[in-house]
């Protein structure tokens, strides 16, 4: 009601309205479409060669524009947008000359989302003056921080990456951790978006009697629903392209900018038939000024047109306003969509167990020589839950 109120409201719009609905139609569109293809820093290193005076890296695009970063180090920083790419390193000599190139390589740059384990390798293995910890997962890059929290305590640890992105290692000081008692291993992004590592159960002694139920759990979790929810809030789609649905997404990028261009188009059809209008009425009372009697202009002709011409502003406006319902259709849609997105699961394998029950005589884990008393036992129940 309200809407068809301000339609068939006298209205003082202007042509210049039109014009600036476009120019804050493309901010609209230019702000929150600058996230999805925003450039970051990202870096590549290589083994240093003695011989060499300086180097060079051609950086590729899909669309085979390249990028030439000169360097005396063994290493580059460049800003990189979302998309795959390929580079190769070229050797300067003595004489400032490029002696040779090394083979080109694949580069891809993915949107940030959270780390995510699969698979814990190892528990936490003494390696000189450190303590490793070996998993797989995913998304796991370059910035990505690790840390082992014991006893309230947040203890800074490296992580490192294979180059197949396929198998991390979290390193500590040995000093530090006390892998005896109880602890955890977090990982976080550079989004402060964080993930804590499972940690495989220590085996117990041969008394020891276990029942397992095995867990069917997600391989590829996804992210909280929060930061997909925001994110689809202010452009539909979005919420989709961050949690890496990249074809749901650009649907809804499709579907919401088509709509919002219709609903553009018949808004600026009605403001132009309300101006034609409102200068016909301007018209027609500078012509009733001038001939009071309608003997040059009759009356019912100037009734005719301007009926003829409000029934239009009229069929206008409800153009306009199916143009606004099918706006709200995608976008109530995409929320939707983007909830059930978020809660539901995605595909399922057999994981780390959820129920663990350990029956056995009751031992002191600090002993070094450790004596069975049957006559007192201990039973251990674990949970694990996954979200």
């Amino acid at each position: 009601m309200v809407i068809s109120r301000i339609f068939y409201g006298k209205s003082v719009a202007t042509g210049s309205r039109s014009v600036h609905l476009k120019y804050i139609l493309i901010l609209f569109l230019v702000l929150f479409a600058f996230p999805l293809f925003a450039e970051s820093p990202h870096s590549i290193h290589w083994k240093k060669i003695e011989s060499a005076s300086g180097y060079t890296v051609e950086i590729r695009n899909e669309a085979n524009k390249s990028n030439f970063i000169n360097t005396t180090e063994p290493t580059v920083t460049t800003l990189l947008s979302v998309g795959k790419y390929t580079y190769r390193i070229g050797i300067y000599n003595k004489l400032k000359r490029i002696a040779k190139w090394s083979d080109w390589y694949e580069l891809e740059v993915r949107p940030l989302r959270p780390p995510i384990v699969t698979e814990q390798v190892s528990d936490f293995e003494k390696d000189g003056n450190k303590q490793k910890l070996t998993f797989s997962g995913e998304n796991i890059f370059e910035g990505t921080n690790a840390y082992v929290i014991q006893d309230g305590k947040k203890i800074p640890a490296e992580v490192t990456t294979s180059r197949d992105r396929k198998t991390s290692v979290v390193s500590v000081d040995a000093n530090k951790v006390d892998v005896t008692k109880d602890y955890k291993v977090v990982l976080v992004n550079p989004n402060f978006e964080s993930i804590e590592v499972p940690l495989i159960e220590k085996e117990g002694t041969s008394d020891t009697t276990s029942v397992a139920t095995p867990n069917v759990k997600s391989s590829s979790r996804s992210p909280s629903l929060w930061p997909l929810l925001w994110r689809q809030a202010l452009f539909p789609g979005w919420g989709h392209f961050y949690k890496g649905d990249h074809t749901v997404a650009y649907t809804y990028f499709t579907l919401f900018g088509a709509s919002t261009l219709y609903t553009a188009h018949e808004y600026n059809q009605y403001f132009s038939l309300n101006d034609d209008l409102k200068s016909f009425r301007d018209t027609t009372t500078l012509v009733r000024a001038l001939d009071p009697d309608g003997i040059a202009f009759p009356f019912f002709a100037g009734t005719v047109f301007e009926n003829g011409l409000s029934q239009e502003l009229a069929k206008q406006g409800q153009s306009v306003n199916r143009a606004l319902s099918l706006v709200g259709a995608v976008y109530v849609s995409s929320i939707i969509h983007i909830i059930y997105s978020g809660l539901s699961k995605t595909t399922e394998t057999t994981g780390k167990q959820t129920f663990q029950l350990q029956i056995g005589p009751d031992l002191n884990p600090y002993s070094n020589i450790r004596k069975v008393d049957m006559s007192q036992s201990r039973v251990d129940v674990n949970f694990n839950f996954y979200f």
